[in-house]
This record gives structure tokens, C-alpha cells and sequence, in this order.
């Protein structure tokens, strides 16, 4: 399985002790990973994921994108993680990859004024 330049770099970002990765369709980004952190062992859906470490899933805009508004904005993760997963994309799609993309780019200039 061959990952794209944007996945290895969402997945280094938010998981450097990836030990599996499984594609789960053609779609980028559609990757359950597994492995290692600091607490124990993990395993999750990169989507999911990224939604859970980049983006303020409790705040009103994010939130009344859910199935679930108000237990998101209540801190429940539960309201965001049973979510239909065409929202999840759009969630994703909408604020926790442009995130990621950011951090990208400010990386990049980091490394390019060293």
C-alpha cells in the first residue's frame, strides 16, 4: 500500500508511533492506524482522528455539523465519534485539513530559514 505525501504527514503529525496502517478504501486519508503512544497501545480512524486533534470539534460552528450538536458542545465525544461519516469527511475536510496543511507550510518555512 503506498501512502501520499499528505497522509504520512497527518499521520507523523498526529501519530508518530504508527506501527499499522490499513487502507479501508481508495479514498485519501481513509487509513485505520495502529500502534503506540504514550499511554498505551491505540488504534483509530485517521478521520476521527484528525477531527479529535486539530480542530475545536466542541465549538458551535463545528458541532451543529454533527448528528449530535449538543453533546458535542458539551464535551461528549461520543456526539462527534457517532456521527454519520459523510459529516465526518465534511468536518474534516473543512477544518481539520486545511489545519494540517497550515502546520505543513509553517514547518516547511521553519526548516527552509535554519
Amino acid at each position: 500500500m503506498k501512502l501520499t505525501a499528505r497522509e504520512c504527514h497527518l499521520i507523523a503529525l498526529l501519530h508518530p508511533g504508527v506501527e499499522t496502517i490499513k487502507r479501508q478504501s481508495d479514498r485519501e486519508f481513509d487509513l485505520h492506524i495502529e500502534g503506540k503512544d504514550g499511554i498505551g497501545r491505540f488504534g483509530a480512524w485517521l478521520v476521527l482522528s484528525a477531527i479529535s486533534g486539530l480542530t475545536d470539534w466542541t465549538c458551535r460552528h463545528i458541532a451543529k455539523l454533527t448528528d449530535y450538536p449538543e453533546m458535542c458542545e458539551s464535551g461528549d465525544w461520543s456526539g462527534m465519534r457517532d456521527t454519520d461519516n459523510d459529516n465526518l469527511w465534511h468536518i474534516f475536510t473543512v477544518y481539520a485539513l486545511p489545519q494540517s496543511e497550515q502546520l505543513a507550510a509553517s514547518s516547511r518555512r521553519a526548516f527552509q530559514n535554519t
